[in-house]
């Protein structure tokens, strides 16, 4: 498995170095803005990251520039973020791409990733079941509550435990989890993707580009197995938290994604986040939007505005019935 994981790093390597998208394994024949393999929510091609802006995502970045200076203005957010890249061609844009964040519950998705990873050695890890304690130990009072929290003394599934943790965002599925299988997978997951973390394997912050990469290495199926891959994006898309990116695309269009929000008191700054990849007809792209300020709610409007403003100008370029 790590000999795997290797070699598509070379192959990535290679396809940056000469300009040019690579298959990441051969067997498969893909068309340039279609997905013409089997699976429904990847599309196993190691994409190029080009630093080309063409002259419509230039005016699109702007456009963004002035809707966070503008989100700002008005107080909706202290702070926001933005990053944006197309998974057909790899164009991308960044607004305040490199200003940090605390991931908090964002980091359910590296989770999930390291129990699918672990899984790939022992395919029987998710069918193990745990039971759940009377409490998690985590003293953490969300605004977004699990719609069906886990009775405590019940059983769940590792598998079942991954799709609590990421459709509902449920904390206590997160917390049997690394019980389970620990952190390391977090770690080596990051080290990887060469984002720096402590020694305990969980980041303590991250900007949009560094949590967008995982959407980018699921969807082409580069870190695991592709079966894995289609898994996990398979969950990311029942999330149902409709806050945030989701709010203002029509309902036919898939949005494989995690929100993640972190509350200091309610006096103190909050964060909410957003991220995942938004499956536009032949045009699936990457969003990643997080915020800093004092609501809530306030900063989950402030990111359907951003989606809003994305999916308008997409939808522009590259018109499509849903």
């Amino acid at each position: 498995m790590q000999a795997r994981r290797s070699a598509a790093l070379w192959a990535l390597a290679l396809a940056l170095f000469s300009g040019c998208a690579a298959p990441a394994r051969q067997g498969l024949k893909f068309e340039r803005g279609a997905r013409v393999s089997s699976y429904k929510w990847i599309d196993p091609l190691l994409d190029c990251e080009s630093e080309d802006r063409p002259a419509e995502l230039r005016h699109f970045g702007r456009n963004l520039d002035a809707l966070a200076a503008q989100l700002v203005s008005r107080k909706d957010v202290t702070h926001v973020s933005i990053y944006f890249r197309d998974l057909r061609n790899g164009p991308w844009f960044g607004v305040n791409e490199d200003t940090k964040f605390l991931p908090a519950s964002l980091l359910k998705v590296p989770m999930m990733v390291a129990v699918l990873d672990a899984a790939e050695d022992d395919p029987s890890l998710l069918s193990q079941t745990l039971t759940v304690p009377e409490s998690d130990g985590l003293p953490l009072d969300p605004h977004y509550r699990p719609s069906e929290p886990m009775a405590p003394g019940s059983t769940r599934t590792v598998s079942e435990l991954v799709s609590q943790m990421i459709r509902r965002s449920d904390n206590t599925a997160m917390a049997m989890l690394v019980q389970k299988v620990g952190v390391e997978g977090i770690h080596r997951l990051y080290d990887e993707l060469g984002v720096l973390v402590p020694a305990d394997g969980v980041p303590d912050e991250l900007t949009v580009r560094d949590y967008a990469s995982i959407f980018r290495i699921l969807f082409n199926g580069s870190y695991l197995d592709r079966r894995y891959s289609e898994r996990a994006l398979e969950v990311l898309a029942q999330s149902e938290f409709s806050e945030g990116l989701a709010a203002p695309l029509p309902r036919s269009i898939p949005v494989a994604h995690k929100f993640g929000e972190r509350r200091l008191g309610k006096l103190a700054e909050q964060q909410l986040h957003d991220c995942g990849i938004v499956y536009y007809p032949k045009v699936p792209y990457v969003l990643c939007v997080m915020t800093r300020g004092e609501d809530i709610d306030r900063l989950a409007s402030a990111i359907r505005a951003v989606s809003g403003a994305v999916f308008e100008e997409v939808s522009k370029q590259y018109p499509a019935k849903f």
